[in-house]
């Protein structure tokens, strides 16, 4: 046999032998993946309310499945791979707004906002309430929230300051304590624990937990 004719008659049967695994491939129901769906569900406790449903999520995780497959057979380029989780029965556009809570605003809307607005130079007004538009809300009274707010965190720094300056003349105090007390030393000693003590207790508690008029 001629070699050109040996190799013609193997090219064929290669590409017989994969016609016919494809053709397999494509008639042999999917009961491997069907079971490792069943062990998905088991695994993540997955249970749905009628078969429709199942057979709806069944076809969501045989695409997922297809691209992890096609996925990692190109991992060679890749730093890492991918593989099945709790949401391969979802799809991109039910995952986003249940776990991301993004709600994406619809292209009808965006396009009849597009369409419907004109640029009118002619028409340009002096002034415009925005209010009025409904795009800012109104002005509303505090009252004496945010007078109350601003002292509150006042007060809260004044204390760390006074506090810090305390334990320091303290620690230098009792650091000094074998040395002989001078009078002078003594009195000052007793003012500014007075001092201490008095800004501790100046000041109440305040609320500052308060809601507009």
């Amino acid at each position: 046999m001629a070699p050109w004719l040996e190799r013609q008659i193997k090219v064929y049967m290669l590409m017989v032998s994969l016609c016919a695994g494809a053709w397999t491939s494509a008639v042999t129901p999917p009961n491997s993946t069907l079971a490792e769906f069943e062990q998905w569900m088991a695994r993540h406790g997955r249970i749905y309310k009628d078969n429709l449903e199942k057979e709806k999520r069944y076809g969501i995780f045989l695409e997922t499945l297809r691209f992890i497959e096609d996925f990692n057979s190109k991992a060679a380029n890749q730093s890492y791979k991918v593989g099945l989780n709790q949401f391969s029965d979802l799809t991109t556009e039910e995952f986003v707004p249940r776990y991301t809570g993004f709600r994406a605003t619809s292209r009808s809307s965006k396009s009849s906002a597009a369409t419907t607005f004109k640029y009118s130079m002619t028409q340009v007004p002096d002034s415009l309430n925005w209010v009025e538009k409904g795009v800012v809300g109104s002005i509303k009274d505090q009252g004496e929230c945010g007078k109350r707010v601003t002292k509150s965190y006042y007060i809260i720094v004044q204390r760390h300051i006074i506090f810090w300056y305390c334990d320091f003349f303290f620690f230098f105090f009792q650091s000094k304590r074998n040395n002989i007390i001078l009078p002078r030393s003594l009195t000052q000693y007793f003012l500014i624990l007075w001092f201490c003590l008095r800004t501790i207790f100046l000041y109440e508690p305040m609320n500052i937990l308060c809601s507009p008029r």
